[in-house]
């Protein structure tokens, strides 16, 4: 009896010494949480949560009561997972919730005020010997044990089991609750957001057809000529026998045709409207056959699987400008927008959007500079077809990581976009890869972010505005009132410094200033890229038509690549300090080097324009018996002045021959009318 007696205390003393050790490790544990500069403490755990933020603000009484529910769950779940580490014996060696890492160092007991204490260890209760009695059990072993069995689980195999549940129960809580966004109303504290990338170094403003060639290489023209000539030998048995100089000849007068509008592509042949400019280089035939027979793929040769892709007859032209766009200078701030292109005819990926000015056509992702130079570009082929990463992200928030994937890492770029494509991850992932984001968004998108509503911000006044920070990733959300409330979020700018902006009031009939925050002025400025290329695009556009739909987009990706090419130009002439072309006058200028190549050295010219006509102005007149018959030749005065009919006379008149119904000059220094009637 007291051999078991001092068998028992010797095990309670062991026991008591055990958990000694293990409570200066949980006190040990908890003084090394590290700590962030604003005094709260980092939470570090193992697994896919390692090194995620736990902050304790010490803003305000708002902010503690925003983050203390999170606390209470981390803490429960450490010291649940600490008191069945406690409780089996021998488990204490090899386990632990906090792993050493080096990037973490250690804050000294004395910084942090917001430790994470260990409550006090419960005792154990020593092991009894007797039989635990028959019946249910409310055990949550994930085996069951049958007593009888000579195939019983050992006891050591059993808890590894219990402890490896457990933890992953407590680590996948703790991941759901850190990845739940927590907003508080504190202050938004800048990034360093300096630019670190390299500008481009001119040395010369070269001409248009250079800016072009690097678009819409002569790679990609000679692969039209050979699939065309194929195209025509499958579709008609003949080939068309084109080449790379003639498809450089069809661009070119399709430039020109944008320069001087005309009702429809016949119109610069046709008799009363025709322009030689256009129709003296080409046959109205010819450019009709190759406008319905240009080609860039080889029917035959395309899979079932390429074919998936809606735009296979278009990939090696897409795929070409997307390669030249590749190797363009990125500029600092740039903008993801769609660009609609018109089309109303039939095709599975039209879209209709309401909200434009076209609503009917094809869309198009883009991402283009401030200057409006298009630096990406993706034709929307409908949600089925959308492409996708496959992780968990929305198709929006995937559209703009493929328009920015080509953005240096780390150096500080800026991307905008509208509340179509922003959502917290797609700013998170983006920061973390050292590229600021700033965009509108829909509060759908922000959990658990409350901001004042429009009431409330209507009472304070025009202007006023209220923001909050999500803690764990130093993002801000921003809502300002104008004439309605609009929202933003950003991870480089905030409401401060506050600037004022001019609007009109109503009630008083006048202009007032009006607060503005920064994060306003900053999207409003550099927002605008995609847009201003559309834009330019629209102005010297000829909407040729075509039975086939994708040559719609050809057209339209064609004066794309113009427009790029003369903000490229136009870029280079500034920092040159050289007076530039407008852009009218660039694609003309464009047009004529295109319509006529110098002739390499050596070879003949593949296709020799045709001479140049000169304008003769024929001036009718009625027959010779009538205008000299003496008869009723009376001069009335017109409404419109007219050039002078008689020989060697441009002036102008408003008097004309009643007879004749000719206008001719009849006054005290010239008297055509009499000399047209005589002569």
């Amino acid at each position: 009896m007291m051999e078991r007696e001092g068998k028992a205390e010797k095990e309670r003393k062991e026991e008591s010494s055990d958990g000694e050790r293990k409570e200066e490790k949980w006190q040990a544990a908890s003084r090394s949480i590290p700590t962030t500069p604003g005094g709260g403490a980092m939470l570090h755990v193992p697994g896919s949560v390692q090194g995620a933020r736990l902050v304790t603000s010490d803003y305000g009484e708002e902010t503690n009561h925003a983050i203390q529910p999170l606390v209470i769950k981390i803490r429960r779940y450490v010291m649940a997972s600490r008191d069945f580490i406690a409780s089996n014996d021998g488990l204490d060696s090899d386990v632990s919730l906090l792993d050493d890492d080096s990037d973490y160092a250690p804050s000294s007991e004395s910084d942090s005020g917001d430790e994470i204490a260990p409550s006090p260890r419960k005792k154990s209760k020593v092991k009894s010997s007797k039989k635990p009695k028959e019946g249910p059990k409310t055990s949550r072993c994930l085996f069951a044990v049958d007593a009888d069995s000579e195939d019983d689980i050992p006891l050591a195999q059993i808890r590894d089991v219990i402890r490896a549940k457990e933890f992953e129960e407590a680590e996948d809580e703790l991941i759901r609750c850190l990845d739940t966004p927590m907003w508080a109303n504190i202050p938004f504290e800048k990034p360093n957001a300096t630019f670190g990338g390299s500008e481009e170094i001119v040395d010369e403003v070269k001409e248009p057809i250079s800016y072009f060639k690097a678009l819409v290489t002569d790679e990609v023209v000679e692969h039209m000529a050979e699939q065309t000539n194929l195209y025509s030998v499958q579709k008609d048995g003949k080939s068309m026998d084109t080449s790379k100089v003639e498809i450089d000849l069809f661009i070119g007068l399709y430039l020109r045709m944008g320069l001087m509008q005309a009702y429809a592509v016949r119109a610069f042949w046709a008799e009363e409207t025709r322009w030689e400019r256009v129709a003296d280089f080409m046959p109205r035939q010819r450019f009709e056959k190759l406008s319905s027979t240009i080609h860039f793929i080889n029917n035959m040769a395309v899979t079932e699987d390429e074919k998936k892709n809606k735009l296979f007859k278009l990939r090696p032209w897409l795929k070409s400008l997307s390669s030249s766009l590749i190797k363009l200078p990125q500029e600092e701030y740039s903008a993801v927008d769609e660009i609609m292109i018109p089309f109303k005819g039939r095709s599975s990926i039209k879209q209709y959007m309401r909200n434009k000015p076209h609503k009917w056509g094809f869309k198009l992702w883009g991402r283009a500079g401030a200057s409006g130079t298009l630096l990406e570009f993706e034709v929307y082929q409908g949600a089925g077809n959308q492409q996708s990463d496959g992780s968990q992200l929305s198709k929006t928030t995937e559209t703009v990581l493929r328009m920015t994937a080509n953005v240096p890492d780390g150096k500080n770029y800026k991307v905008f976009a509208d509340n179509l494509f922003t959502s917290l991850p797609l700013v998170k992932i983006l920061k973390e890869r050292g590229i600021f984001y700033t965009g509108t968004v829909r509060m759908n998108r922000l959990k658990g972010c409350s901001l004042s509503s429009e009431a409330d911000l209507k009472k304070t006044g025009r202007g006023s505005s209220d923001s909050k920070v999500e803690v764990n990733s130093g993002i801000v959300a921003v809502r300002w009132y104008d004439n309605r409330t609009v929202d933003l979020v950003s991870s480089h700018v905030g409401v401060e410094p506050v600037s004022t902006v001019v609007r009109y009031d109503k009630k008083q009939k006048k202009n007032i200033t009006v607060p503005c925050p920064e994060i306003i002025k900053i999207y409003n400025k550099f927002m605008g890229g995609v847009d201003l290329h559309d834009s330019l695009t629209a102005l010297y556009r000829f909407p040729i038509k075509s039975k086939r739909w994708y040559m719609y987009i050809f057209f339209y990706t064609t004066n794309m690549m113009v427009v790029n090419a003369w903000l490229r130009y136009r870029s280079h002439a500034q920092v040159l300090k050289v007076r530039p072309m407008r852009l009218a006058e660039f694609q003309g200028r464009l047009a004529t080097q295109l319509v006529s190549p110098k002739a390499p050295v050596g070879r003949p010219r593949i296709l020799s324009p045709a001479p140049r006509l000169s304008r003769v102005h024929h001036r009718s007149a009625p027959p010779r018996e009538v205008r000299l018959d003496g008869h009723n030749h009376l001069p009335e005065w017109s409404q419109s002045r007219e050039r002078c009919k008689a020989e060697d006379c441009s002036a102008l008149s408003y008097v004309k021959c009643a007879k004749c119904n000719k206008h001719l000059c009849l006054n005290k220094s010239r008297n055509c009318f009499a000399r047209f009637h005589t002569a």
